[in-house]
């Protein structure tokens, strides 16, 4: 080792400039990193080493090692790249990089910086992490917009140590050079697809193969190869062609069921075995190989005429075992993304078999998903943008009534100065906004000159989830979008005195969070109630809450209590109690299969905790209650703790899971079921009140406070009431 150096300056990362020149400089890490011309940069979690044990090339290569404690941050360092004659076009980094066993999240990384403020481009490697001890390529390729600033390039380590050598940046060619444009899909390209999508998803997921495969690079090339497939003969030998680097033993004919192989010895087999999937590190869901004690396959037929047969159980895949590179019939300079054809039926491809292999509420949902893949494929073949293709994947989370369900990426930073409702078959304004002369209780006649009714139907149809939830969803998103983005509203106030309005959407933050005035977050009602916003209080609002001069208290659940522990319920109950089961499906077999299906609970318990609060207590809640709010109050309903009061909750609970798609795309569905206490569903129904209560246009006019209201009437009425059970 030649020389230590613990770096303490800012990174480029956070916007320090670095270098002037055209092209990466000191690309082979020769230089000491903290000389006062140094180029490659780290910030204050990075320590650098100039190594000279064990180059890729050169004299040394470059050891970044994290020096954070896990979770607290990460280790990075980068070089500036001025983007000067790149705009307009695509580039490559690549470089050679090598890791300490017991890293994590290593990656190169690339970021585009806009001349006018924030980001084009950003990847950092999170969804193909490097862990390979052994110097290995790899690289980014991102386009350059006209009017980009710099481009910024480095590694980034999360844990641990890796050493980074070799680097280089070059230009592909201009922006789109080999995109596919929209051209609409034969019956029989739609049925090679639909083959594929399914036998993709059995492989992927299902057969053992060797660690490090590119599956969205897979997706991309099975789409160039086999959509062109004339017949079934043609598309079995490209499906096995495919195949053939990660399942050399797949059969695929087009005459007939492939026979049983003959298996020499049962010994060292392993399978998959997926508790949920595992998409991200320290998720809830894992995937391992198991050992397998007998040989096991899958057979049956595909669409596009051909059958296969699929062993589930393989030989425990050996080590140093270099990775097929899938090549795409596109030029040097492409870049999946939703203006290419090939990326959206790719990221259809892989979307539609992660869900169809391991989505949980197939049993809740019925037929609702049994035909999405066909019509999936046809939109993605003729989008003609990227938020166009957004929408496709919007429409195909659709059946899955998820509340959770959705896609990006999708900018929605920028927001309407106020908050509005759907009420009495309207669309209200919910607050005095002075300097827009707006009032409590006008109405929005139309919005971008659409018909707010059909502006909320139609945002509600890309929407999965209950219709409360989407609802609530449609709403959120008709004022929200990229700050700046302008928005032309129609309003009226009660007398019907109409006007125009044109707003341009401003940054988010403290802006018209509620759509009710609440109190603060803590406050003392009067009468012996005590007023606790879960939504918008703290862990140390909560500990501070004075409850000794209570004889009620109301937690207002109308949203996500994104601070706050379930513990708080310790204080409320006298007996041990435990949330609904979080049950995770464990699969050894595609489809759902019930032969290869068990089930993993993950419910959590609750002791009692001191002091106990014994006076009575009053839940709010509406559409806007999901996932973890729903788990608190499922143990509400279940343990009687007290009466909730409002709107049905969204109806959609459980640990998220997401996965990247070709082209960058995301996908987010839930990823466990959990029904309630009583095991009756709550997915796409959620939690109904013990009292309902809906909101007035009158009662908004008047500035108030229906749900909580409500609450205060029924606490002062019934002095001696008890839960309404």
């Amino acid at each position: 080792m030649r020389l230590v150096l613990v770096l303490i300056w800012s990174l480029a990362l956070c916007g320090a400039a670095v270098g002037q020149s055209d092209l990466l400089r000191d690309p082979g890490f020769e230089q000491a990193p903290v000389s006062a011309d140094a180029v490659w940069r780290g910030n204050s979690n990075t320590e650098l080493l100039l190594d000279d044990q064990n180059p890729q090339s050169g004299e040394t290569s470059l050891r970044v090692s994290a020096v954070v404690e896990p979770g607290q941050g990460f280790a990075a360092v980068s070089q500036s790249i001025p983007a000067g004659s790149f705009e307009g076009r695509v580039v490559r980094f690549r470089a050679a990089v090598r890791v300490q066993p017991g890293s994590d999240r290593v990656g190169l990384w690339l970021r585009v910086e806009r001349q006018a403020g924030g980001m084009s481009f950003l990847d950092n490697m999170h969804d193909r992490p490097i862990s390979d001890a052994a110097w290995r390529f790899y690289d980014i390729v991102a386009p350059v917009e006209v009017g980009s600033q710099r481009i910024l390039v480095g590694l980034v380590v999360h844990s641990g140590a890796a050493w980074i050598d070799t680097a280089s940046i070059e230009d592909l060619g201009p922006i789109g050079a080999g995109n596919a444009g929209p051209a609409p899909l034969t019956a029989r390209s739609r049925e090679n697809l639909e083959a594929f999508a399914r036998l993709y998803g059995y492989v992927r997921w299902f057969h053992p193969a060797p660690e490090d495969v590119d599956w969205n690079a897979v997706a991309l090339a099975g789409v160039d190869r086999i959509e062109a497939a004339a017949d079934a003969a043609e598309l079995s030998a490209c499906l096995v062609d495919l195949f053939a680097p990660l399942a050399p033993t797949l059969q695929v004919s087009s005459e007939g069921l492939p026979g049983i192989p003959v298996v020499e010895t049962a010994q060292g087999l392993v399978r998959w075995r997926h508790s949920g999937v595992e998409m991200r590190p320290r998720s809830s869901y894992r995937s391992e190989l198991i050992n397998a004690e007998t040989y096991e396959d899958l057979a049956g037929s595909l669409p596009g005429g051909v059958a296969f047969r699929l062993p589930l159980t393989v030989q425990r895949p050996g080590s140093g075992w270099n990775p097929p590179h899938f090549d795409l019939q596109r030029a040097a300079s492409f870049r999946p993304s939703g203006q290419d054809r090939t990326t959206r039926l790719a990221a259809v491809v892989v979307g539609w078999s992660v869900l169809q292999n391991f989505y949980p509420y197939f049993d809740v949902i019925g037929d609702r998903w049994r035909d999405a893949l066909p019509p999936a494929l046809a939109e993605a073949a003729v989008a003609r943008s990227d938020a166009e293709f957004v929408h496709v994947l919007e429409r195909l989370t659709v059946p899955l009534v998820d509340g959770h369900a959705s896609t990006g990426p999708q900018d929605r930073r920028g927001a309407l100065p106020f908050q509005w409702d759907w009420v009495e078959g309207q669309l209200v304004i919910a607050q005095d906004v002075e300097s827009l002369g707006l009032s409590a209780g006008d109405l929005v006649l139309r919005i971008n000159g659409q018909a707010s009714r059909d502006a909320i139907e139609l945002e509600s149809s890309l929407s999965s989830g209950s219709p409360q939830w989407r609802l609530n969803r449609a709403l959120e998103r008709l004022r929200s979008g990229p700050v700046g983005t302008s928005v032309a509203l129609e309003v009226a106030n009660p007398q019907g005195d109409a006007r125009s309005l044109d707003l341009s959407l401003m940054a988010r933050g403290p802006i018209a969070a509620l759509r009710e005035s609440r109190p603060p977050a803590i406050s003392d009602l009067g009468d012996g109630i005590l007023y606790i916003d879960l939504t918008r209080a703290s862990a140390d609002d909560l500990n501070d809450a004075n409850f000794s001069r209570a004889s009620a208290a109301i937690y207002d659940m109308r949203g996500y209590p994104g601070q706050i522990r379930p513990t708080f319920l310790s204080r409320l109950i006298d007996q041990e109690i435990s949330t609904a089961p979080f049950e995770v499906e464990i699969a050894i077999r595609p489809d759902r299969d019930p032969a290869g299906r068990t089930i993993e609970n993950m419910a959590w318990t609750i002791p009692p905790g001191q002091p106990r609060f014994s006076g009575r207590v009053v839940f709010l809640t509406d559409a806007r209650a999901i996932s973890y709010a729903e788990t608190i109050l499922g143990i509400v309903e279940a343990y009687d703790i007290g009466v909730i009061i409002g709107a049905p909750t969204a109806g959609a609970n459980g640990n998220i899971n997401m996965i990247v798609l070709p082209g960058g795309y995301s996908l987010i569905w839930t990823g466990m079921e959990v029904p309630r206490h009583d095991r009756q569903p709550l997915h796409g129904i959620g939690i109904p009140p013990d009292i309902p209560v809906e909101r007035t246009i009158e009662g908004i006019c008047r500035h108030e406070d229906a749900v909580l209201e409500a609450a205060l009437t029924w606490l002062r009425q019934s002095p001696g009431a008890t839960p309404l059970r």
